[in-house]
């Protein structure tokens, strides 16, 4: 039997029922949090008034990139058609459910799933979608958490064949989801080819869409569909400052370090150099495209980072699993609580470039439990990694 098979679908009744209970109470915290602690209240913008507009019109008409991207505002439109608004509210909860869900309910070790879904819903990007929740972010990541349970499960046919799908929703997937094929299949000929057919089908599907689609406008650096250099490279450079570094620090909070380990090493304690490559190279490529690094970033590495970490949470190595999540919910946590002595939370000071004083001393404490989350990380990892190729 496969992965999910023996440690997902079947699992007592009981643990199903606190996997979902706490699901649920988890987004419950997302948008009450979103509601009432937030300093503007759950509401569309940005993005996500782009697809909203595109939902509530019903064609694929209106600022690119979003126009490429019709599989949800065109659902929401059909399903809701007077009350958008309400039904991206409920698709982006119900992602949120079946990511964390997911992320309880993935790992072997169900203790340690149950931080793991805390974990998740206290990153910058997923606690946040629910103030914006017709962004795609989480949807997006619920579908990302479906492949790593395929992954997870050995079920290489129906992750092939789902793959080009995914081009309905958002083109970044592409990249997330090879960096995940190449550390968690064998890297075998006829692995290869197919993922090279998904990636192609995937590719096709993304271009009929634009053939389709109508832009109104485009955001930089593209200009009337094409790429501009010029503000290419303004984004580049306006990336390389001391401020880069921490853009990884927000994406990942408490697990910044093990992220970048575990994305480079593949569960290895050595450098797999394949992997390494391929994970600098999708890295580096949103750097001259994205004014959100930090959200790109996020995205990019999501399905590899949560197929390490997850499919090396087992009954075996629970003391050790349960020191890297203590440390890296104490660093991830700590962000949150500097907004009490300081005009806002830490991420947002990070991203605002205004670290001074105590940010700065929140700031060092949370890197200093990355960086032990990481030493347990190579605790946990020092038994055959889960996953390596």
């Amino acid at each position: 039997m496969g992965y999910l098979s023996e440690h997902t679908i079947a699992g007592s009744a009981t643990a199903r029922r606190c996997a979902i209970g706490l699901a649920l109470l988890l987004v419950a915290a997302a948008f009450a949090r979103a509601h009432f602690f937030s300093s503007t209240g759950i509401r569309i913008a940005g993005d996500g008034a782009d697809y909203v507009a595109i939902a509530e019109a019903g064609e694929l008409s209106g600022r690119a990139p979003f126009v490429y991207r019709p599989a949800v505002p065109l659902l929401v439109g059909t399903l809701f058609a007077g009350r958008t608004t309400l039904g991206f509210a409920i698709v982006c909860g119900l992602a949120l459910f079946v990511a964390l869900l997911l992320a309880a309910r993935l790992p072997r070790d169900p203790v340690a799933g149950y931080g793991f879904a805390l974990l998740l819903l206290l990153n910058y990007q997923v606690l946040f979608s629910a103030a914006n929740p017709a962004r795609l972010d989480a949807v997006v990541l619920a579908v990302q958490l479906g492949f790593v349970g395929l992954a997870l499960g050995g079920r290489q046919g129906l992750f092939f064949a789902l793959l080009p799908a995914a081009a309905l929703l958002k083109e970044s997937l592409l990249p997330a989801l090879l960096l995940l094929v190449l550390a968690a299949f064998p890297r075998r000929r006829g692995t290869l080819v197919k993922a090279a057919v998904a990636a192609a089908l995937f590719g096709a599907i993304h271009l009929l869409v634009r053939i389709v689609a109508r832009p109104t406008a485009w955001l930089p650096p593209y200009a009337q569909g094409s790429l501009d250099l010029g503000a290419a490279r303004a984004l580049l450079e306006g990336h390389f400052t001391v401020w880069l570094p921490l853009q990884l620090f927000v994406a990942w909070g408490g697990l910044c370090l093990v992220v970048v380990h575990a994305a480079t090493a593949g569960g290895r304690r050595r450098l797999d150099p394949p992997l390494a490559v391929a994970t600098a190279l999708v890295l580096a490529f949103p750097l001259p495209l994205v004014t959100d690094l930090h959200r790109a970033w996020f995205e990019l590495l999501a399905p590899l980072s949560l197929y390490l970490l997850l499919g090396n949470a087992d009954p075996e190595r629970r003391p050790l699993t349960r020191q890297l999540l203590a440390m890296a919910l104490a660093a991830s946590l700590l962000p949150y609580l500097v907004k009490a002595v300081a005009p806002e939370h830490l991420y947002l000071l990070i991203l605002e470039h205004r670290l001074t004083g105590i940010a700065a001393v929140a700031l060092a404490a949370c890197l200093a439990l990355s960086a032990a989350a990481l030493a347990a990380w190579w605790r946990v990892t020092a038994a055959t990694a889960c996953g390596a190729p």
